[in-house]
């Protein structure tokens, strides 16, 4: 009886471990499509660097420029509130100077009628009545007669010998009109005669 059964040869599959020899296809191919070379492996990580580097810097320069409008913000912040403080400042200073004319009025009139009136002592009241608002708003009387003259605070309506009125060289006479600052500002100058020495 023939034997019919012969062997069959299978082929060998080359292990994960076995390097791929010189002109082999197979293993040309899986380094082809699978595999990652060498020098590809480098450029990647070089390029990560490159961008970690790059995305580094930029963090830097953006901080500075949240630095830079953090300070301007701040800036911003401070004039607005200068800005604010003014400009209530000058709303105040406009109401108060509305007073000064009533006061004035009133002091003109006190000046023209006689104690024994029975008038003054109701324009006396309201006089005193305007003055101590004022006065408690803060505002304050310049000083002025006998004071040596300061333009800053003081308005010369008239100029007078100094040794005619008995006093030294540009200083105030007399007041005309008083004048009055608020929270260290003039209010309204003081109207006053000047003496000056002449020569």
């Amino acid at each position: 009886m023939t034997n019919t059964n012969r062997g069959t040869r299978i082929p060998m599959q080359r292990g994960r471990d076995e390097r791929a020899q010189p002109g082999d296809p197979e293993a040309e191919s899986r380094v082809t499509d699978g595999g990652v070379g060498e020098t590809g492996g480098g450029d990647r990580v070089q390029a990560e660097e490159d961008k970690g580097q790059t995305e580094a810097g930029e963090v830097v320069d953006w901080r500075d420029v949240a630095l830079r409008l953090k300070a301007e913000m701040e800036n911003y912040r401070k004039r607005q509130k200068r800005w604010a403080e003014d400009e209530v400042l000058r709303e105040q200073e406009q109401f108060l100077r509305s007073f000064l004319g009533i006061a004035d009025d009133l002091e003109q009139a006190l000046k023209h009628i006689s104690l024994s009136d029975p008038a003054h002592k109701g324009v006396q009241v309201v006089y005193d009545g305007v003055i101590s608002l004022l006065m408690r708003k803060g505002v304050e009387r310049i000083a002025a007669e006998g004071q040596p003259f300061d333009p800053h605070c003081h308005e010369a309506v008239a100029i007078v010998p100094s040794h005619e009125a008995g006093v030294p060289d540009m200083h105030v006479v007399a007041v005309t009109l008083p004048g009055y600052k608020f929270a260290d500002r003039v209010l309204r100058p003081a109207k006053v005669i000047v003496a000056k020495q002449e020569g």
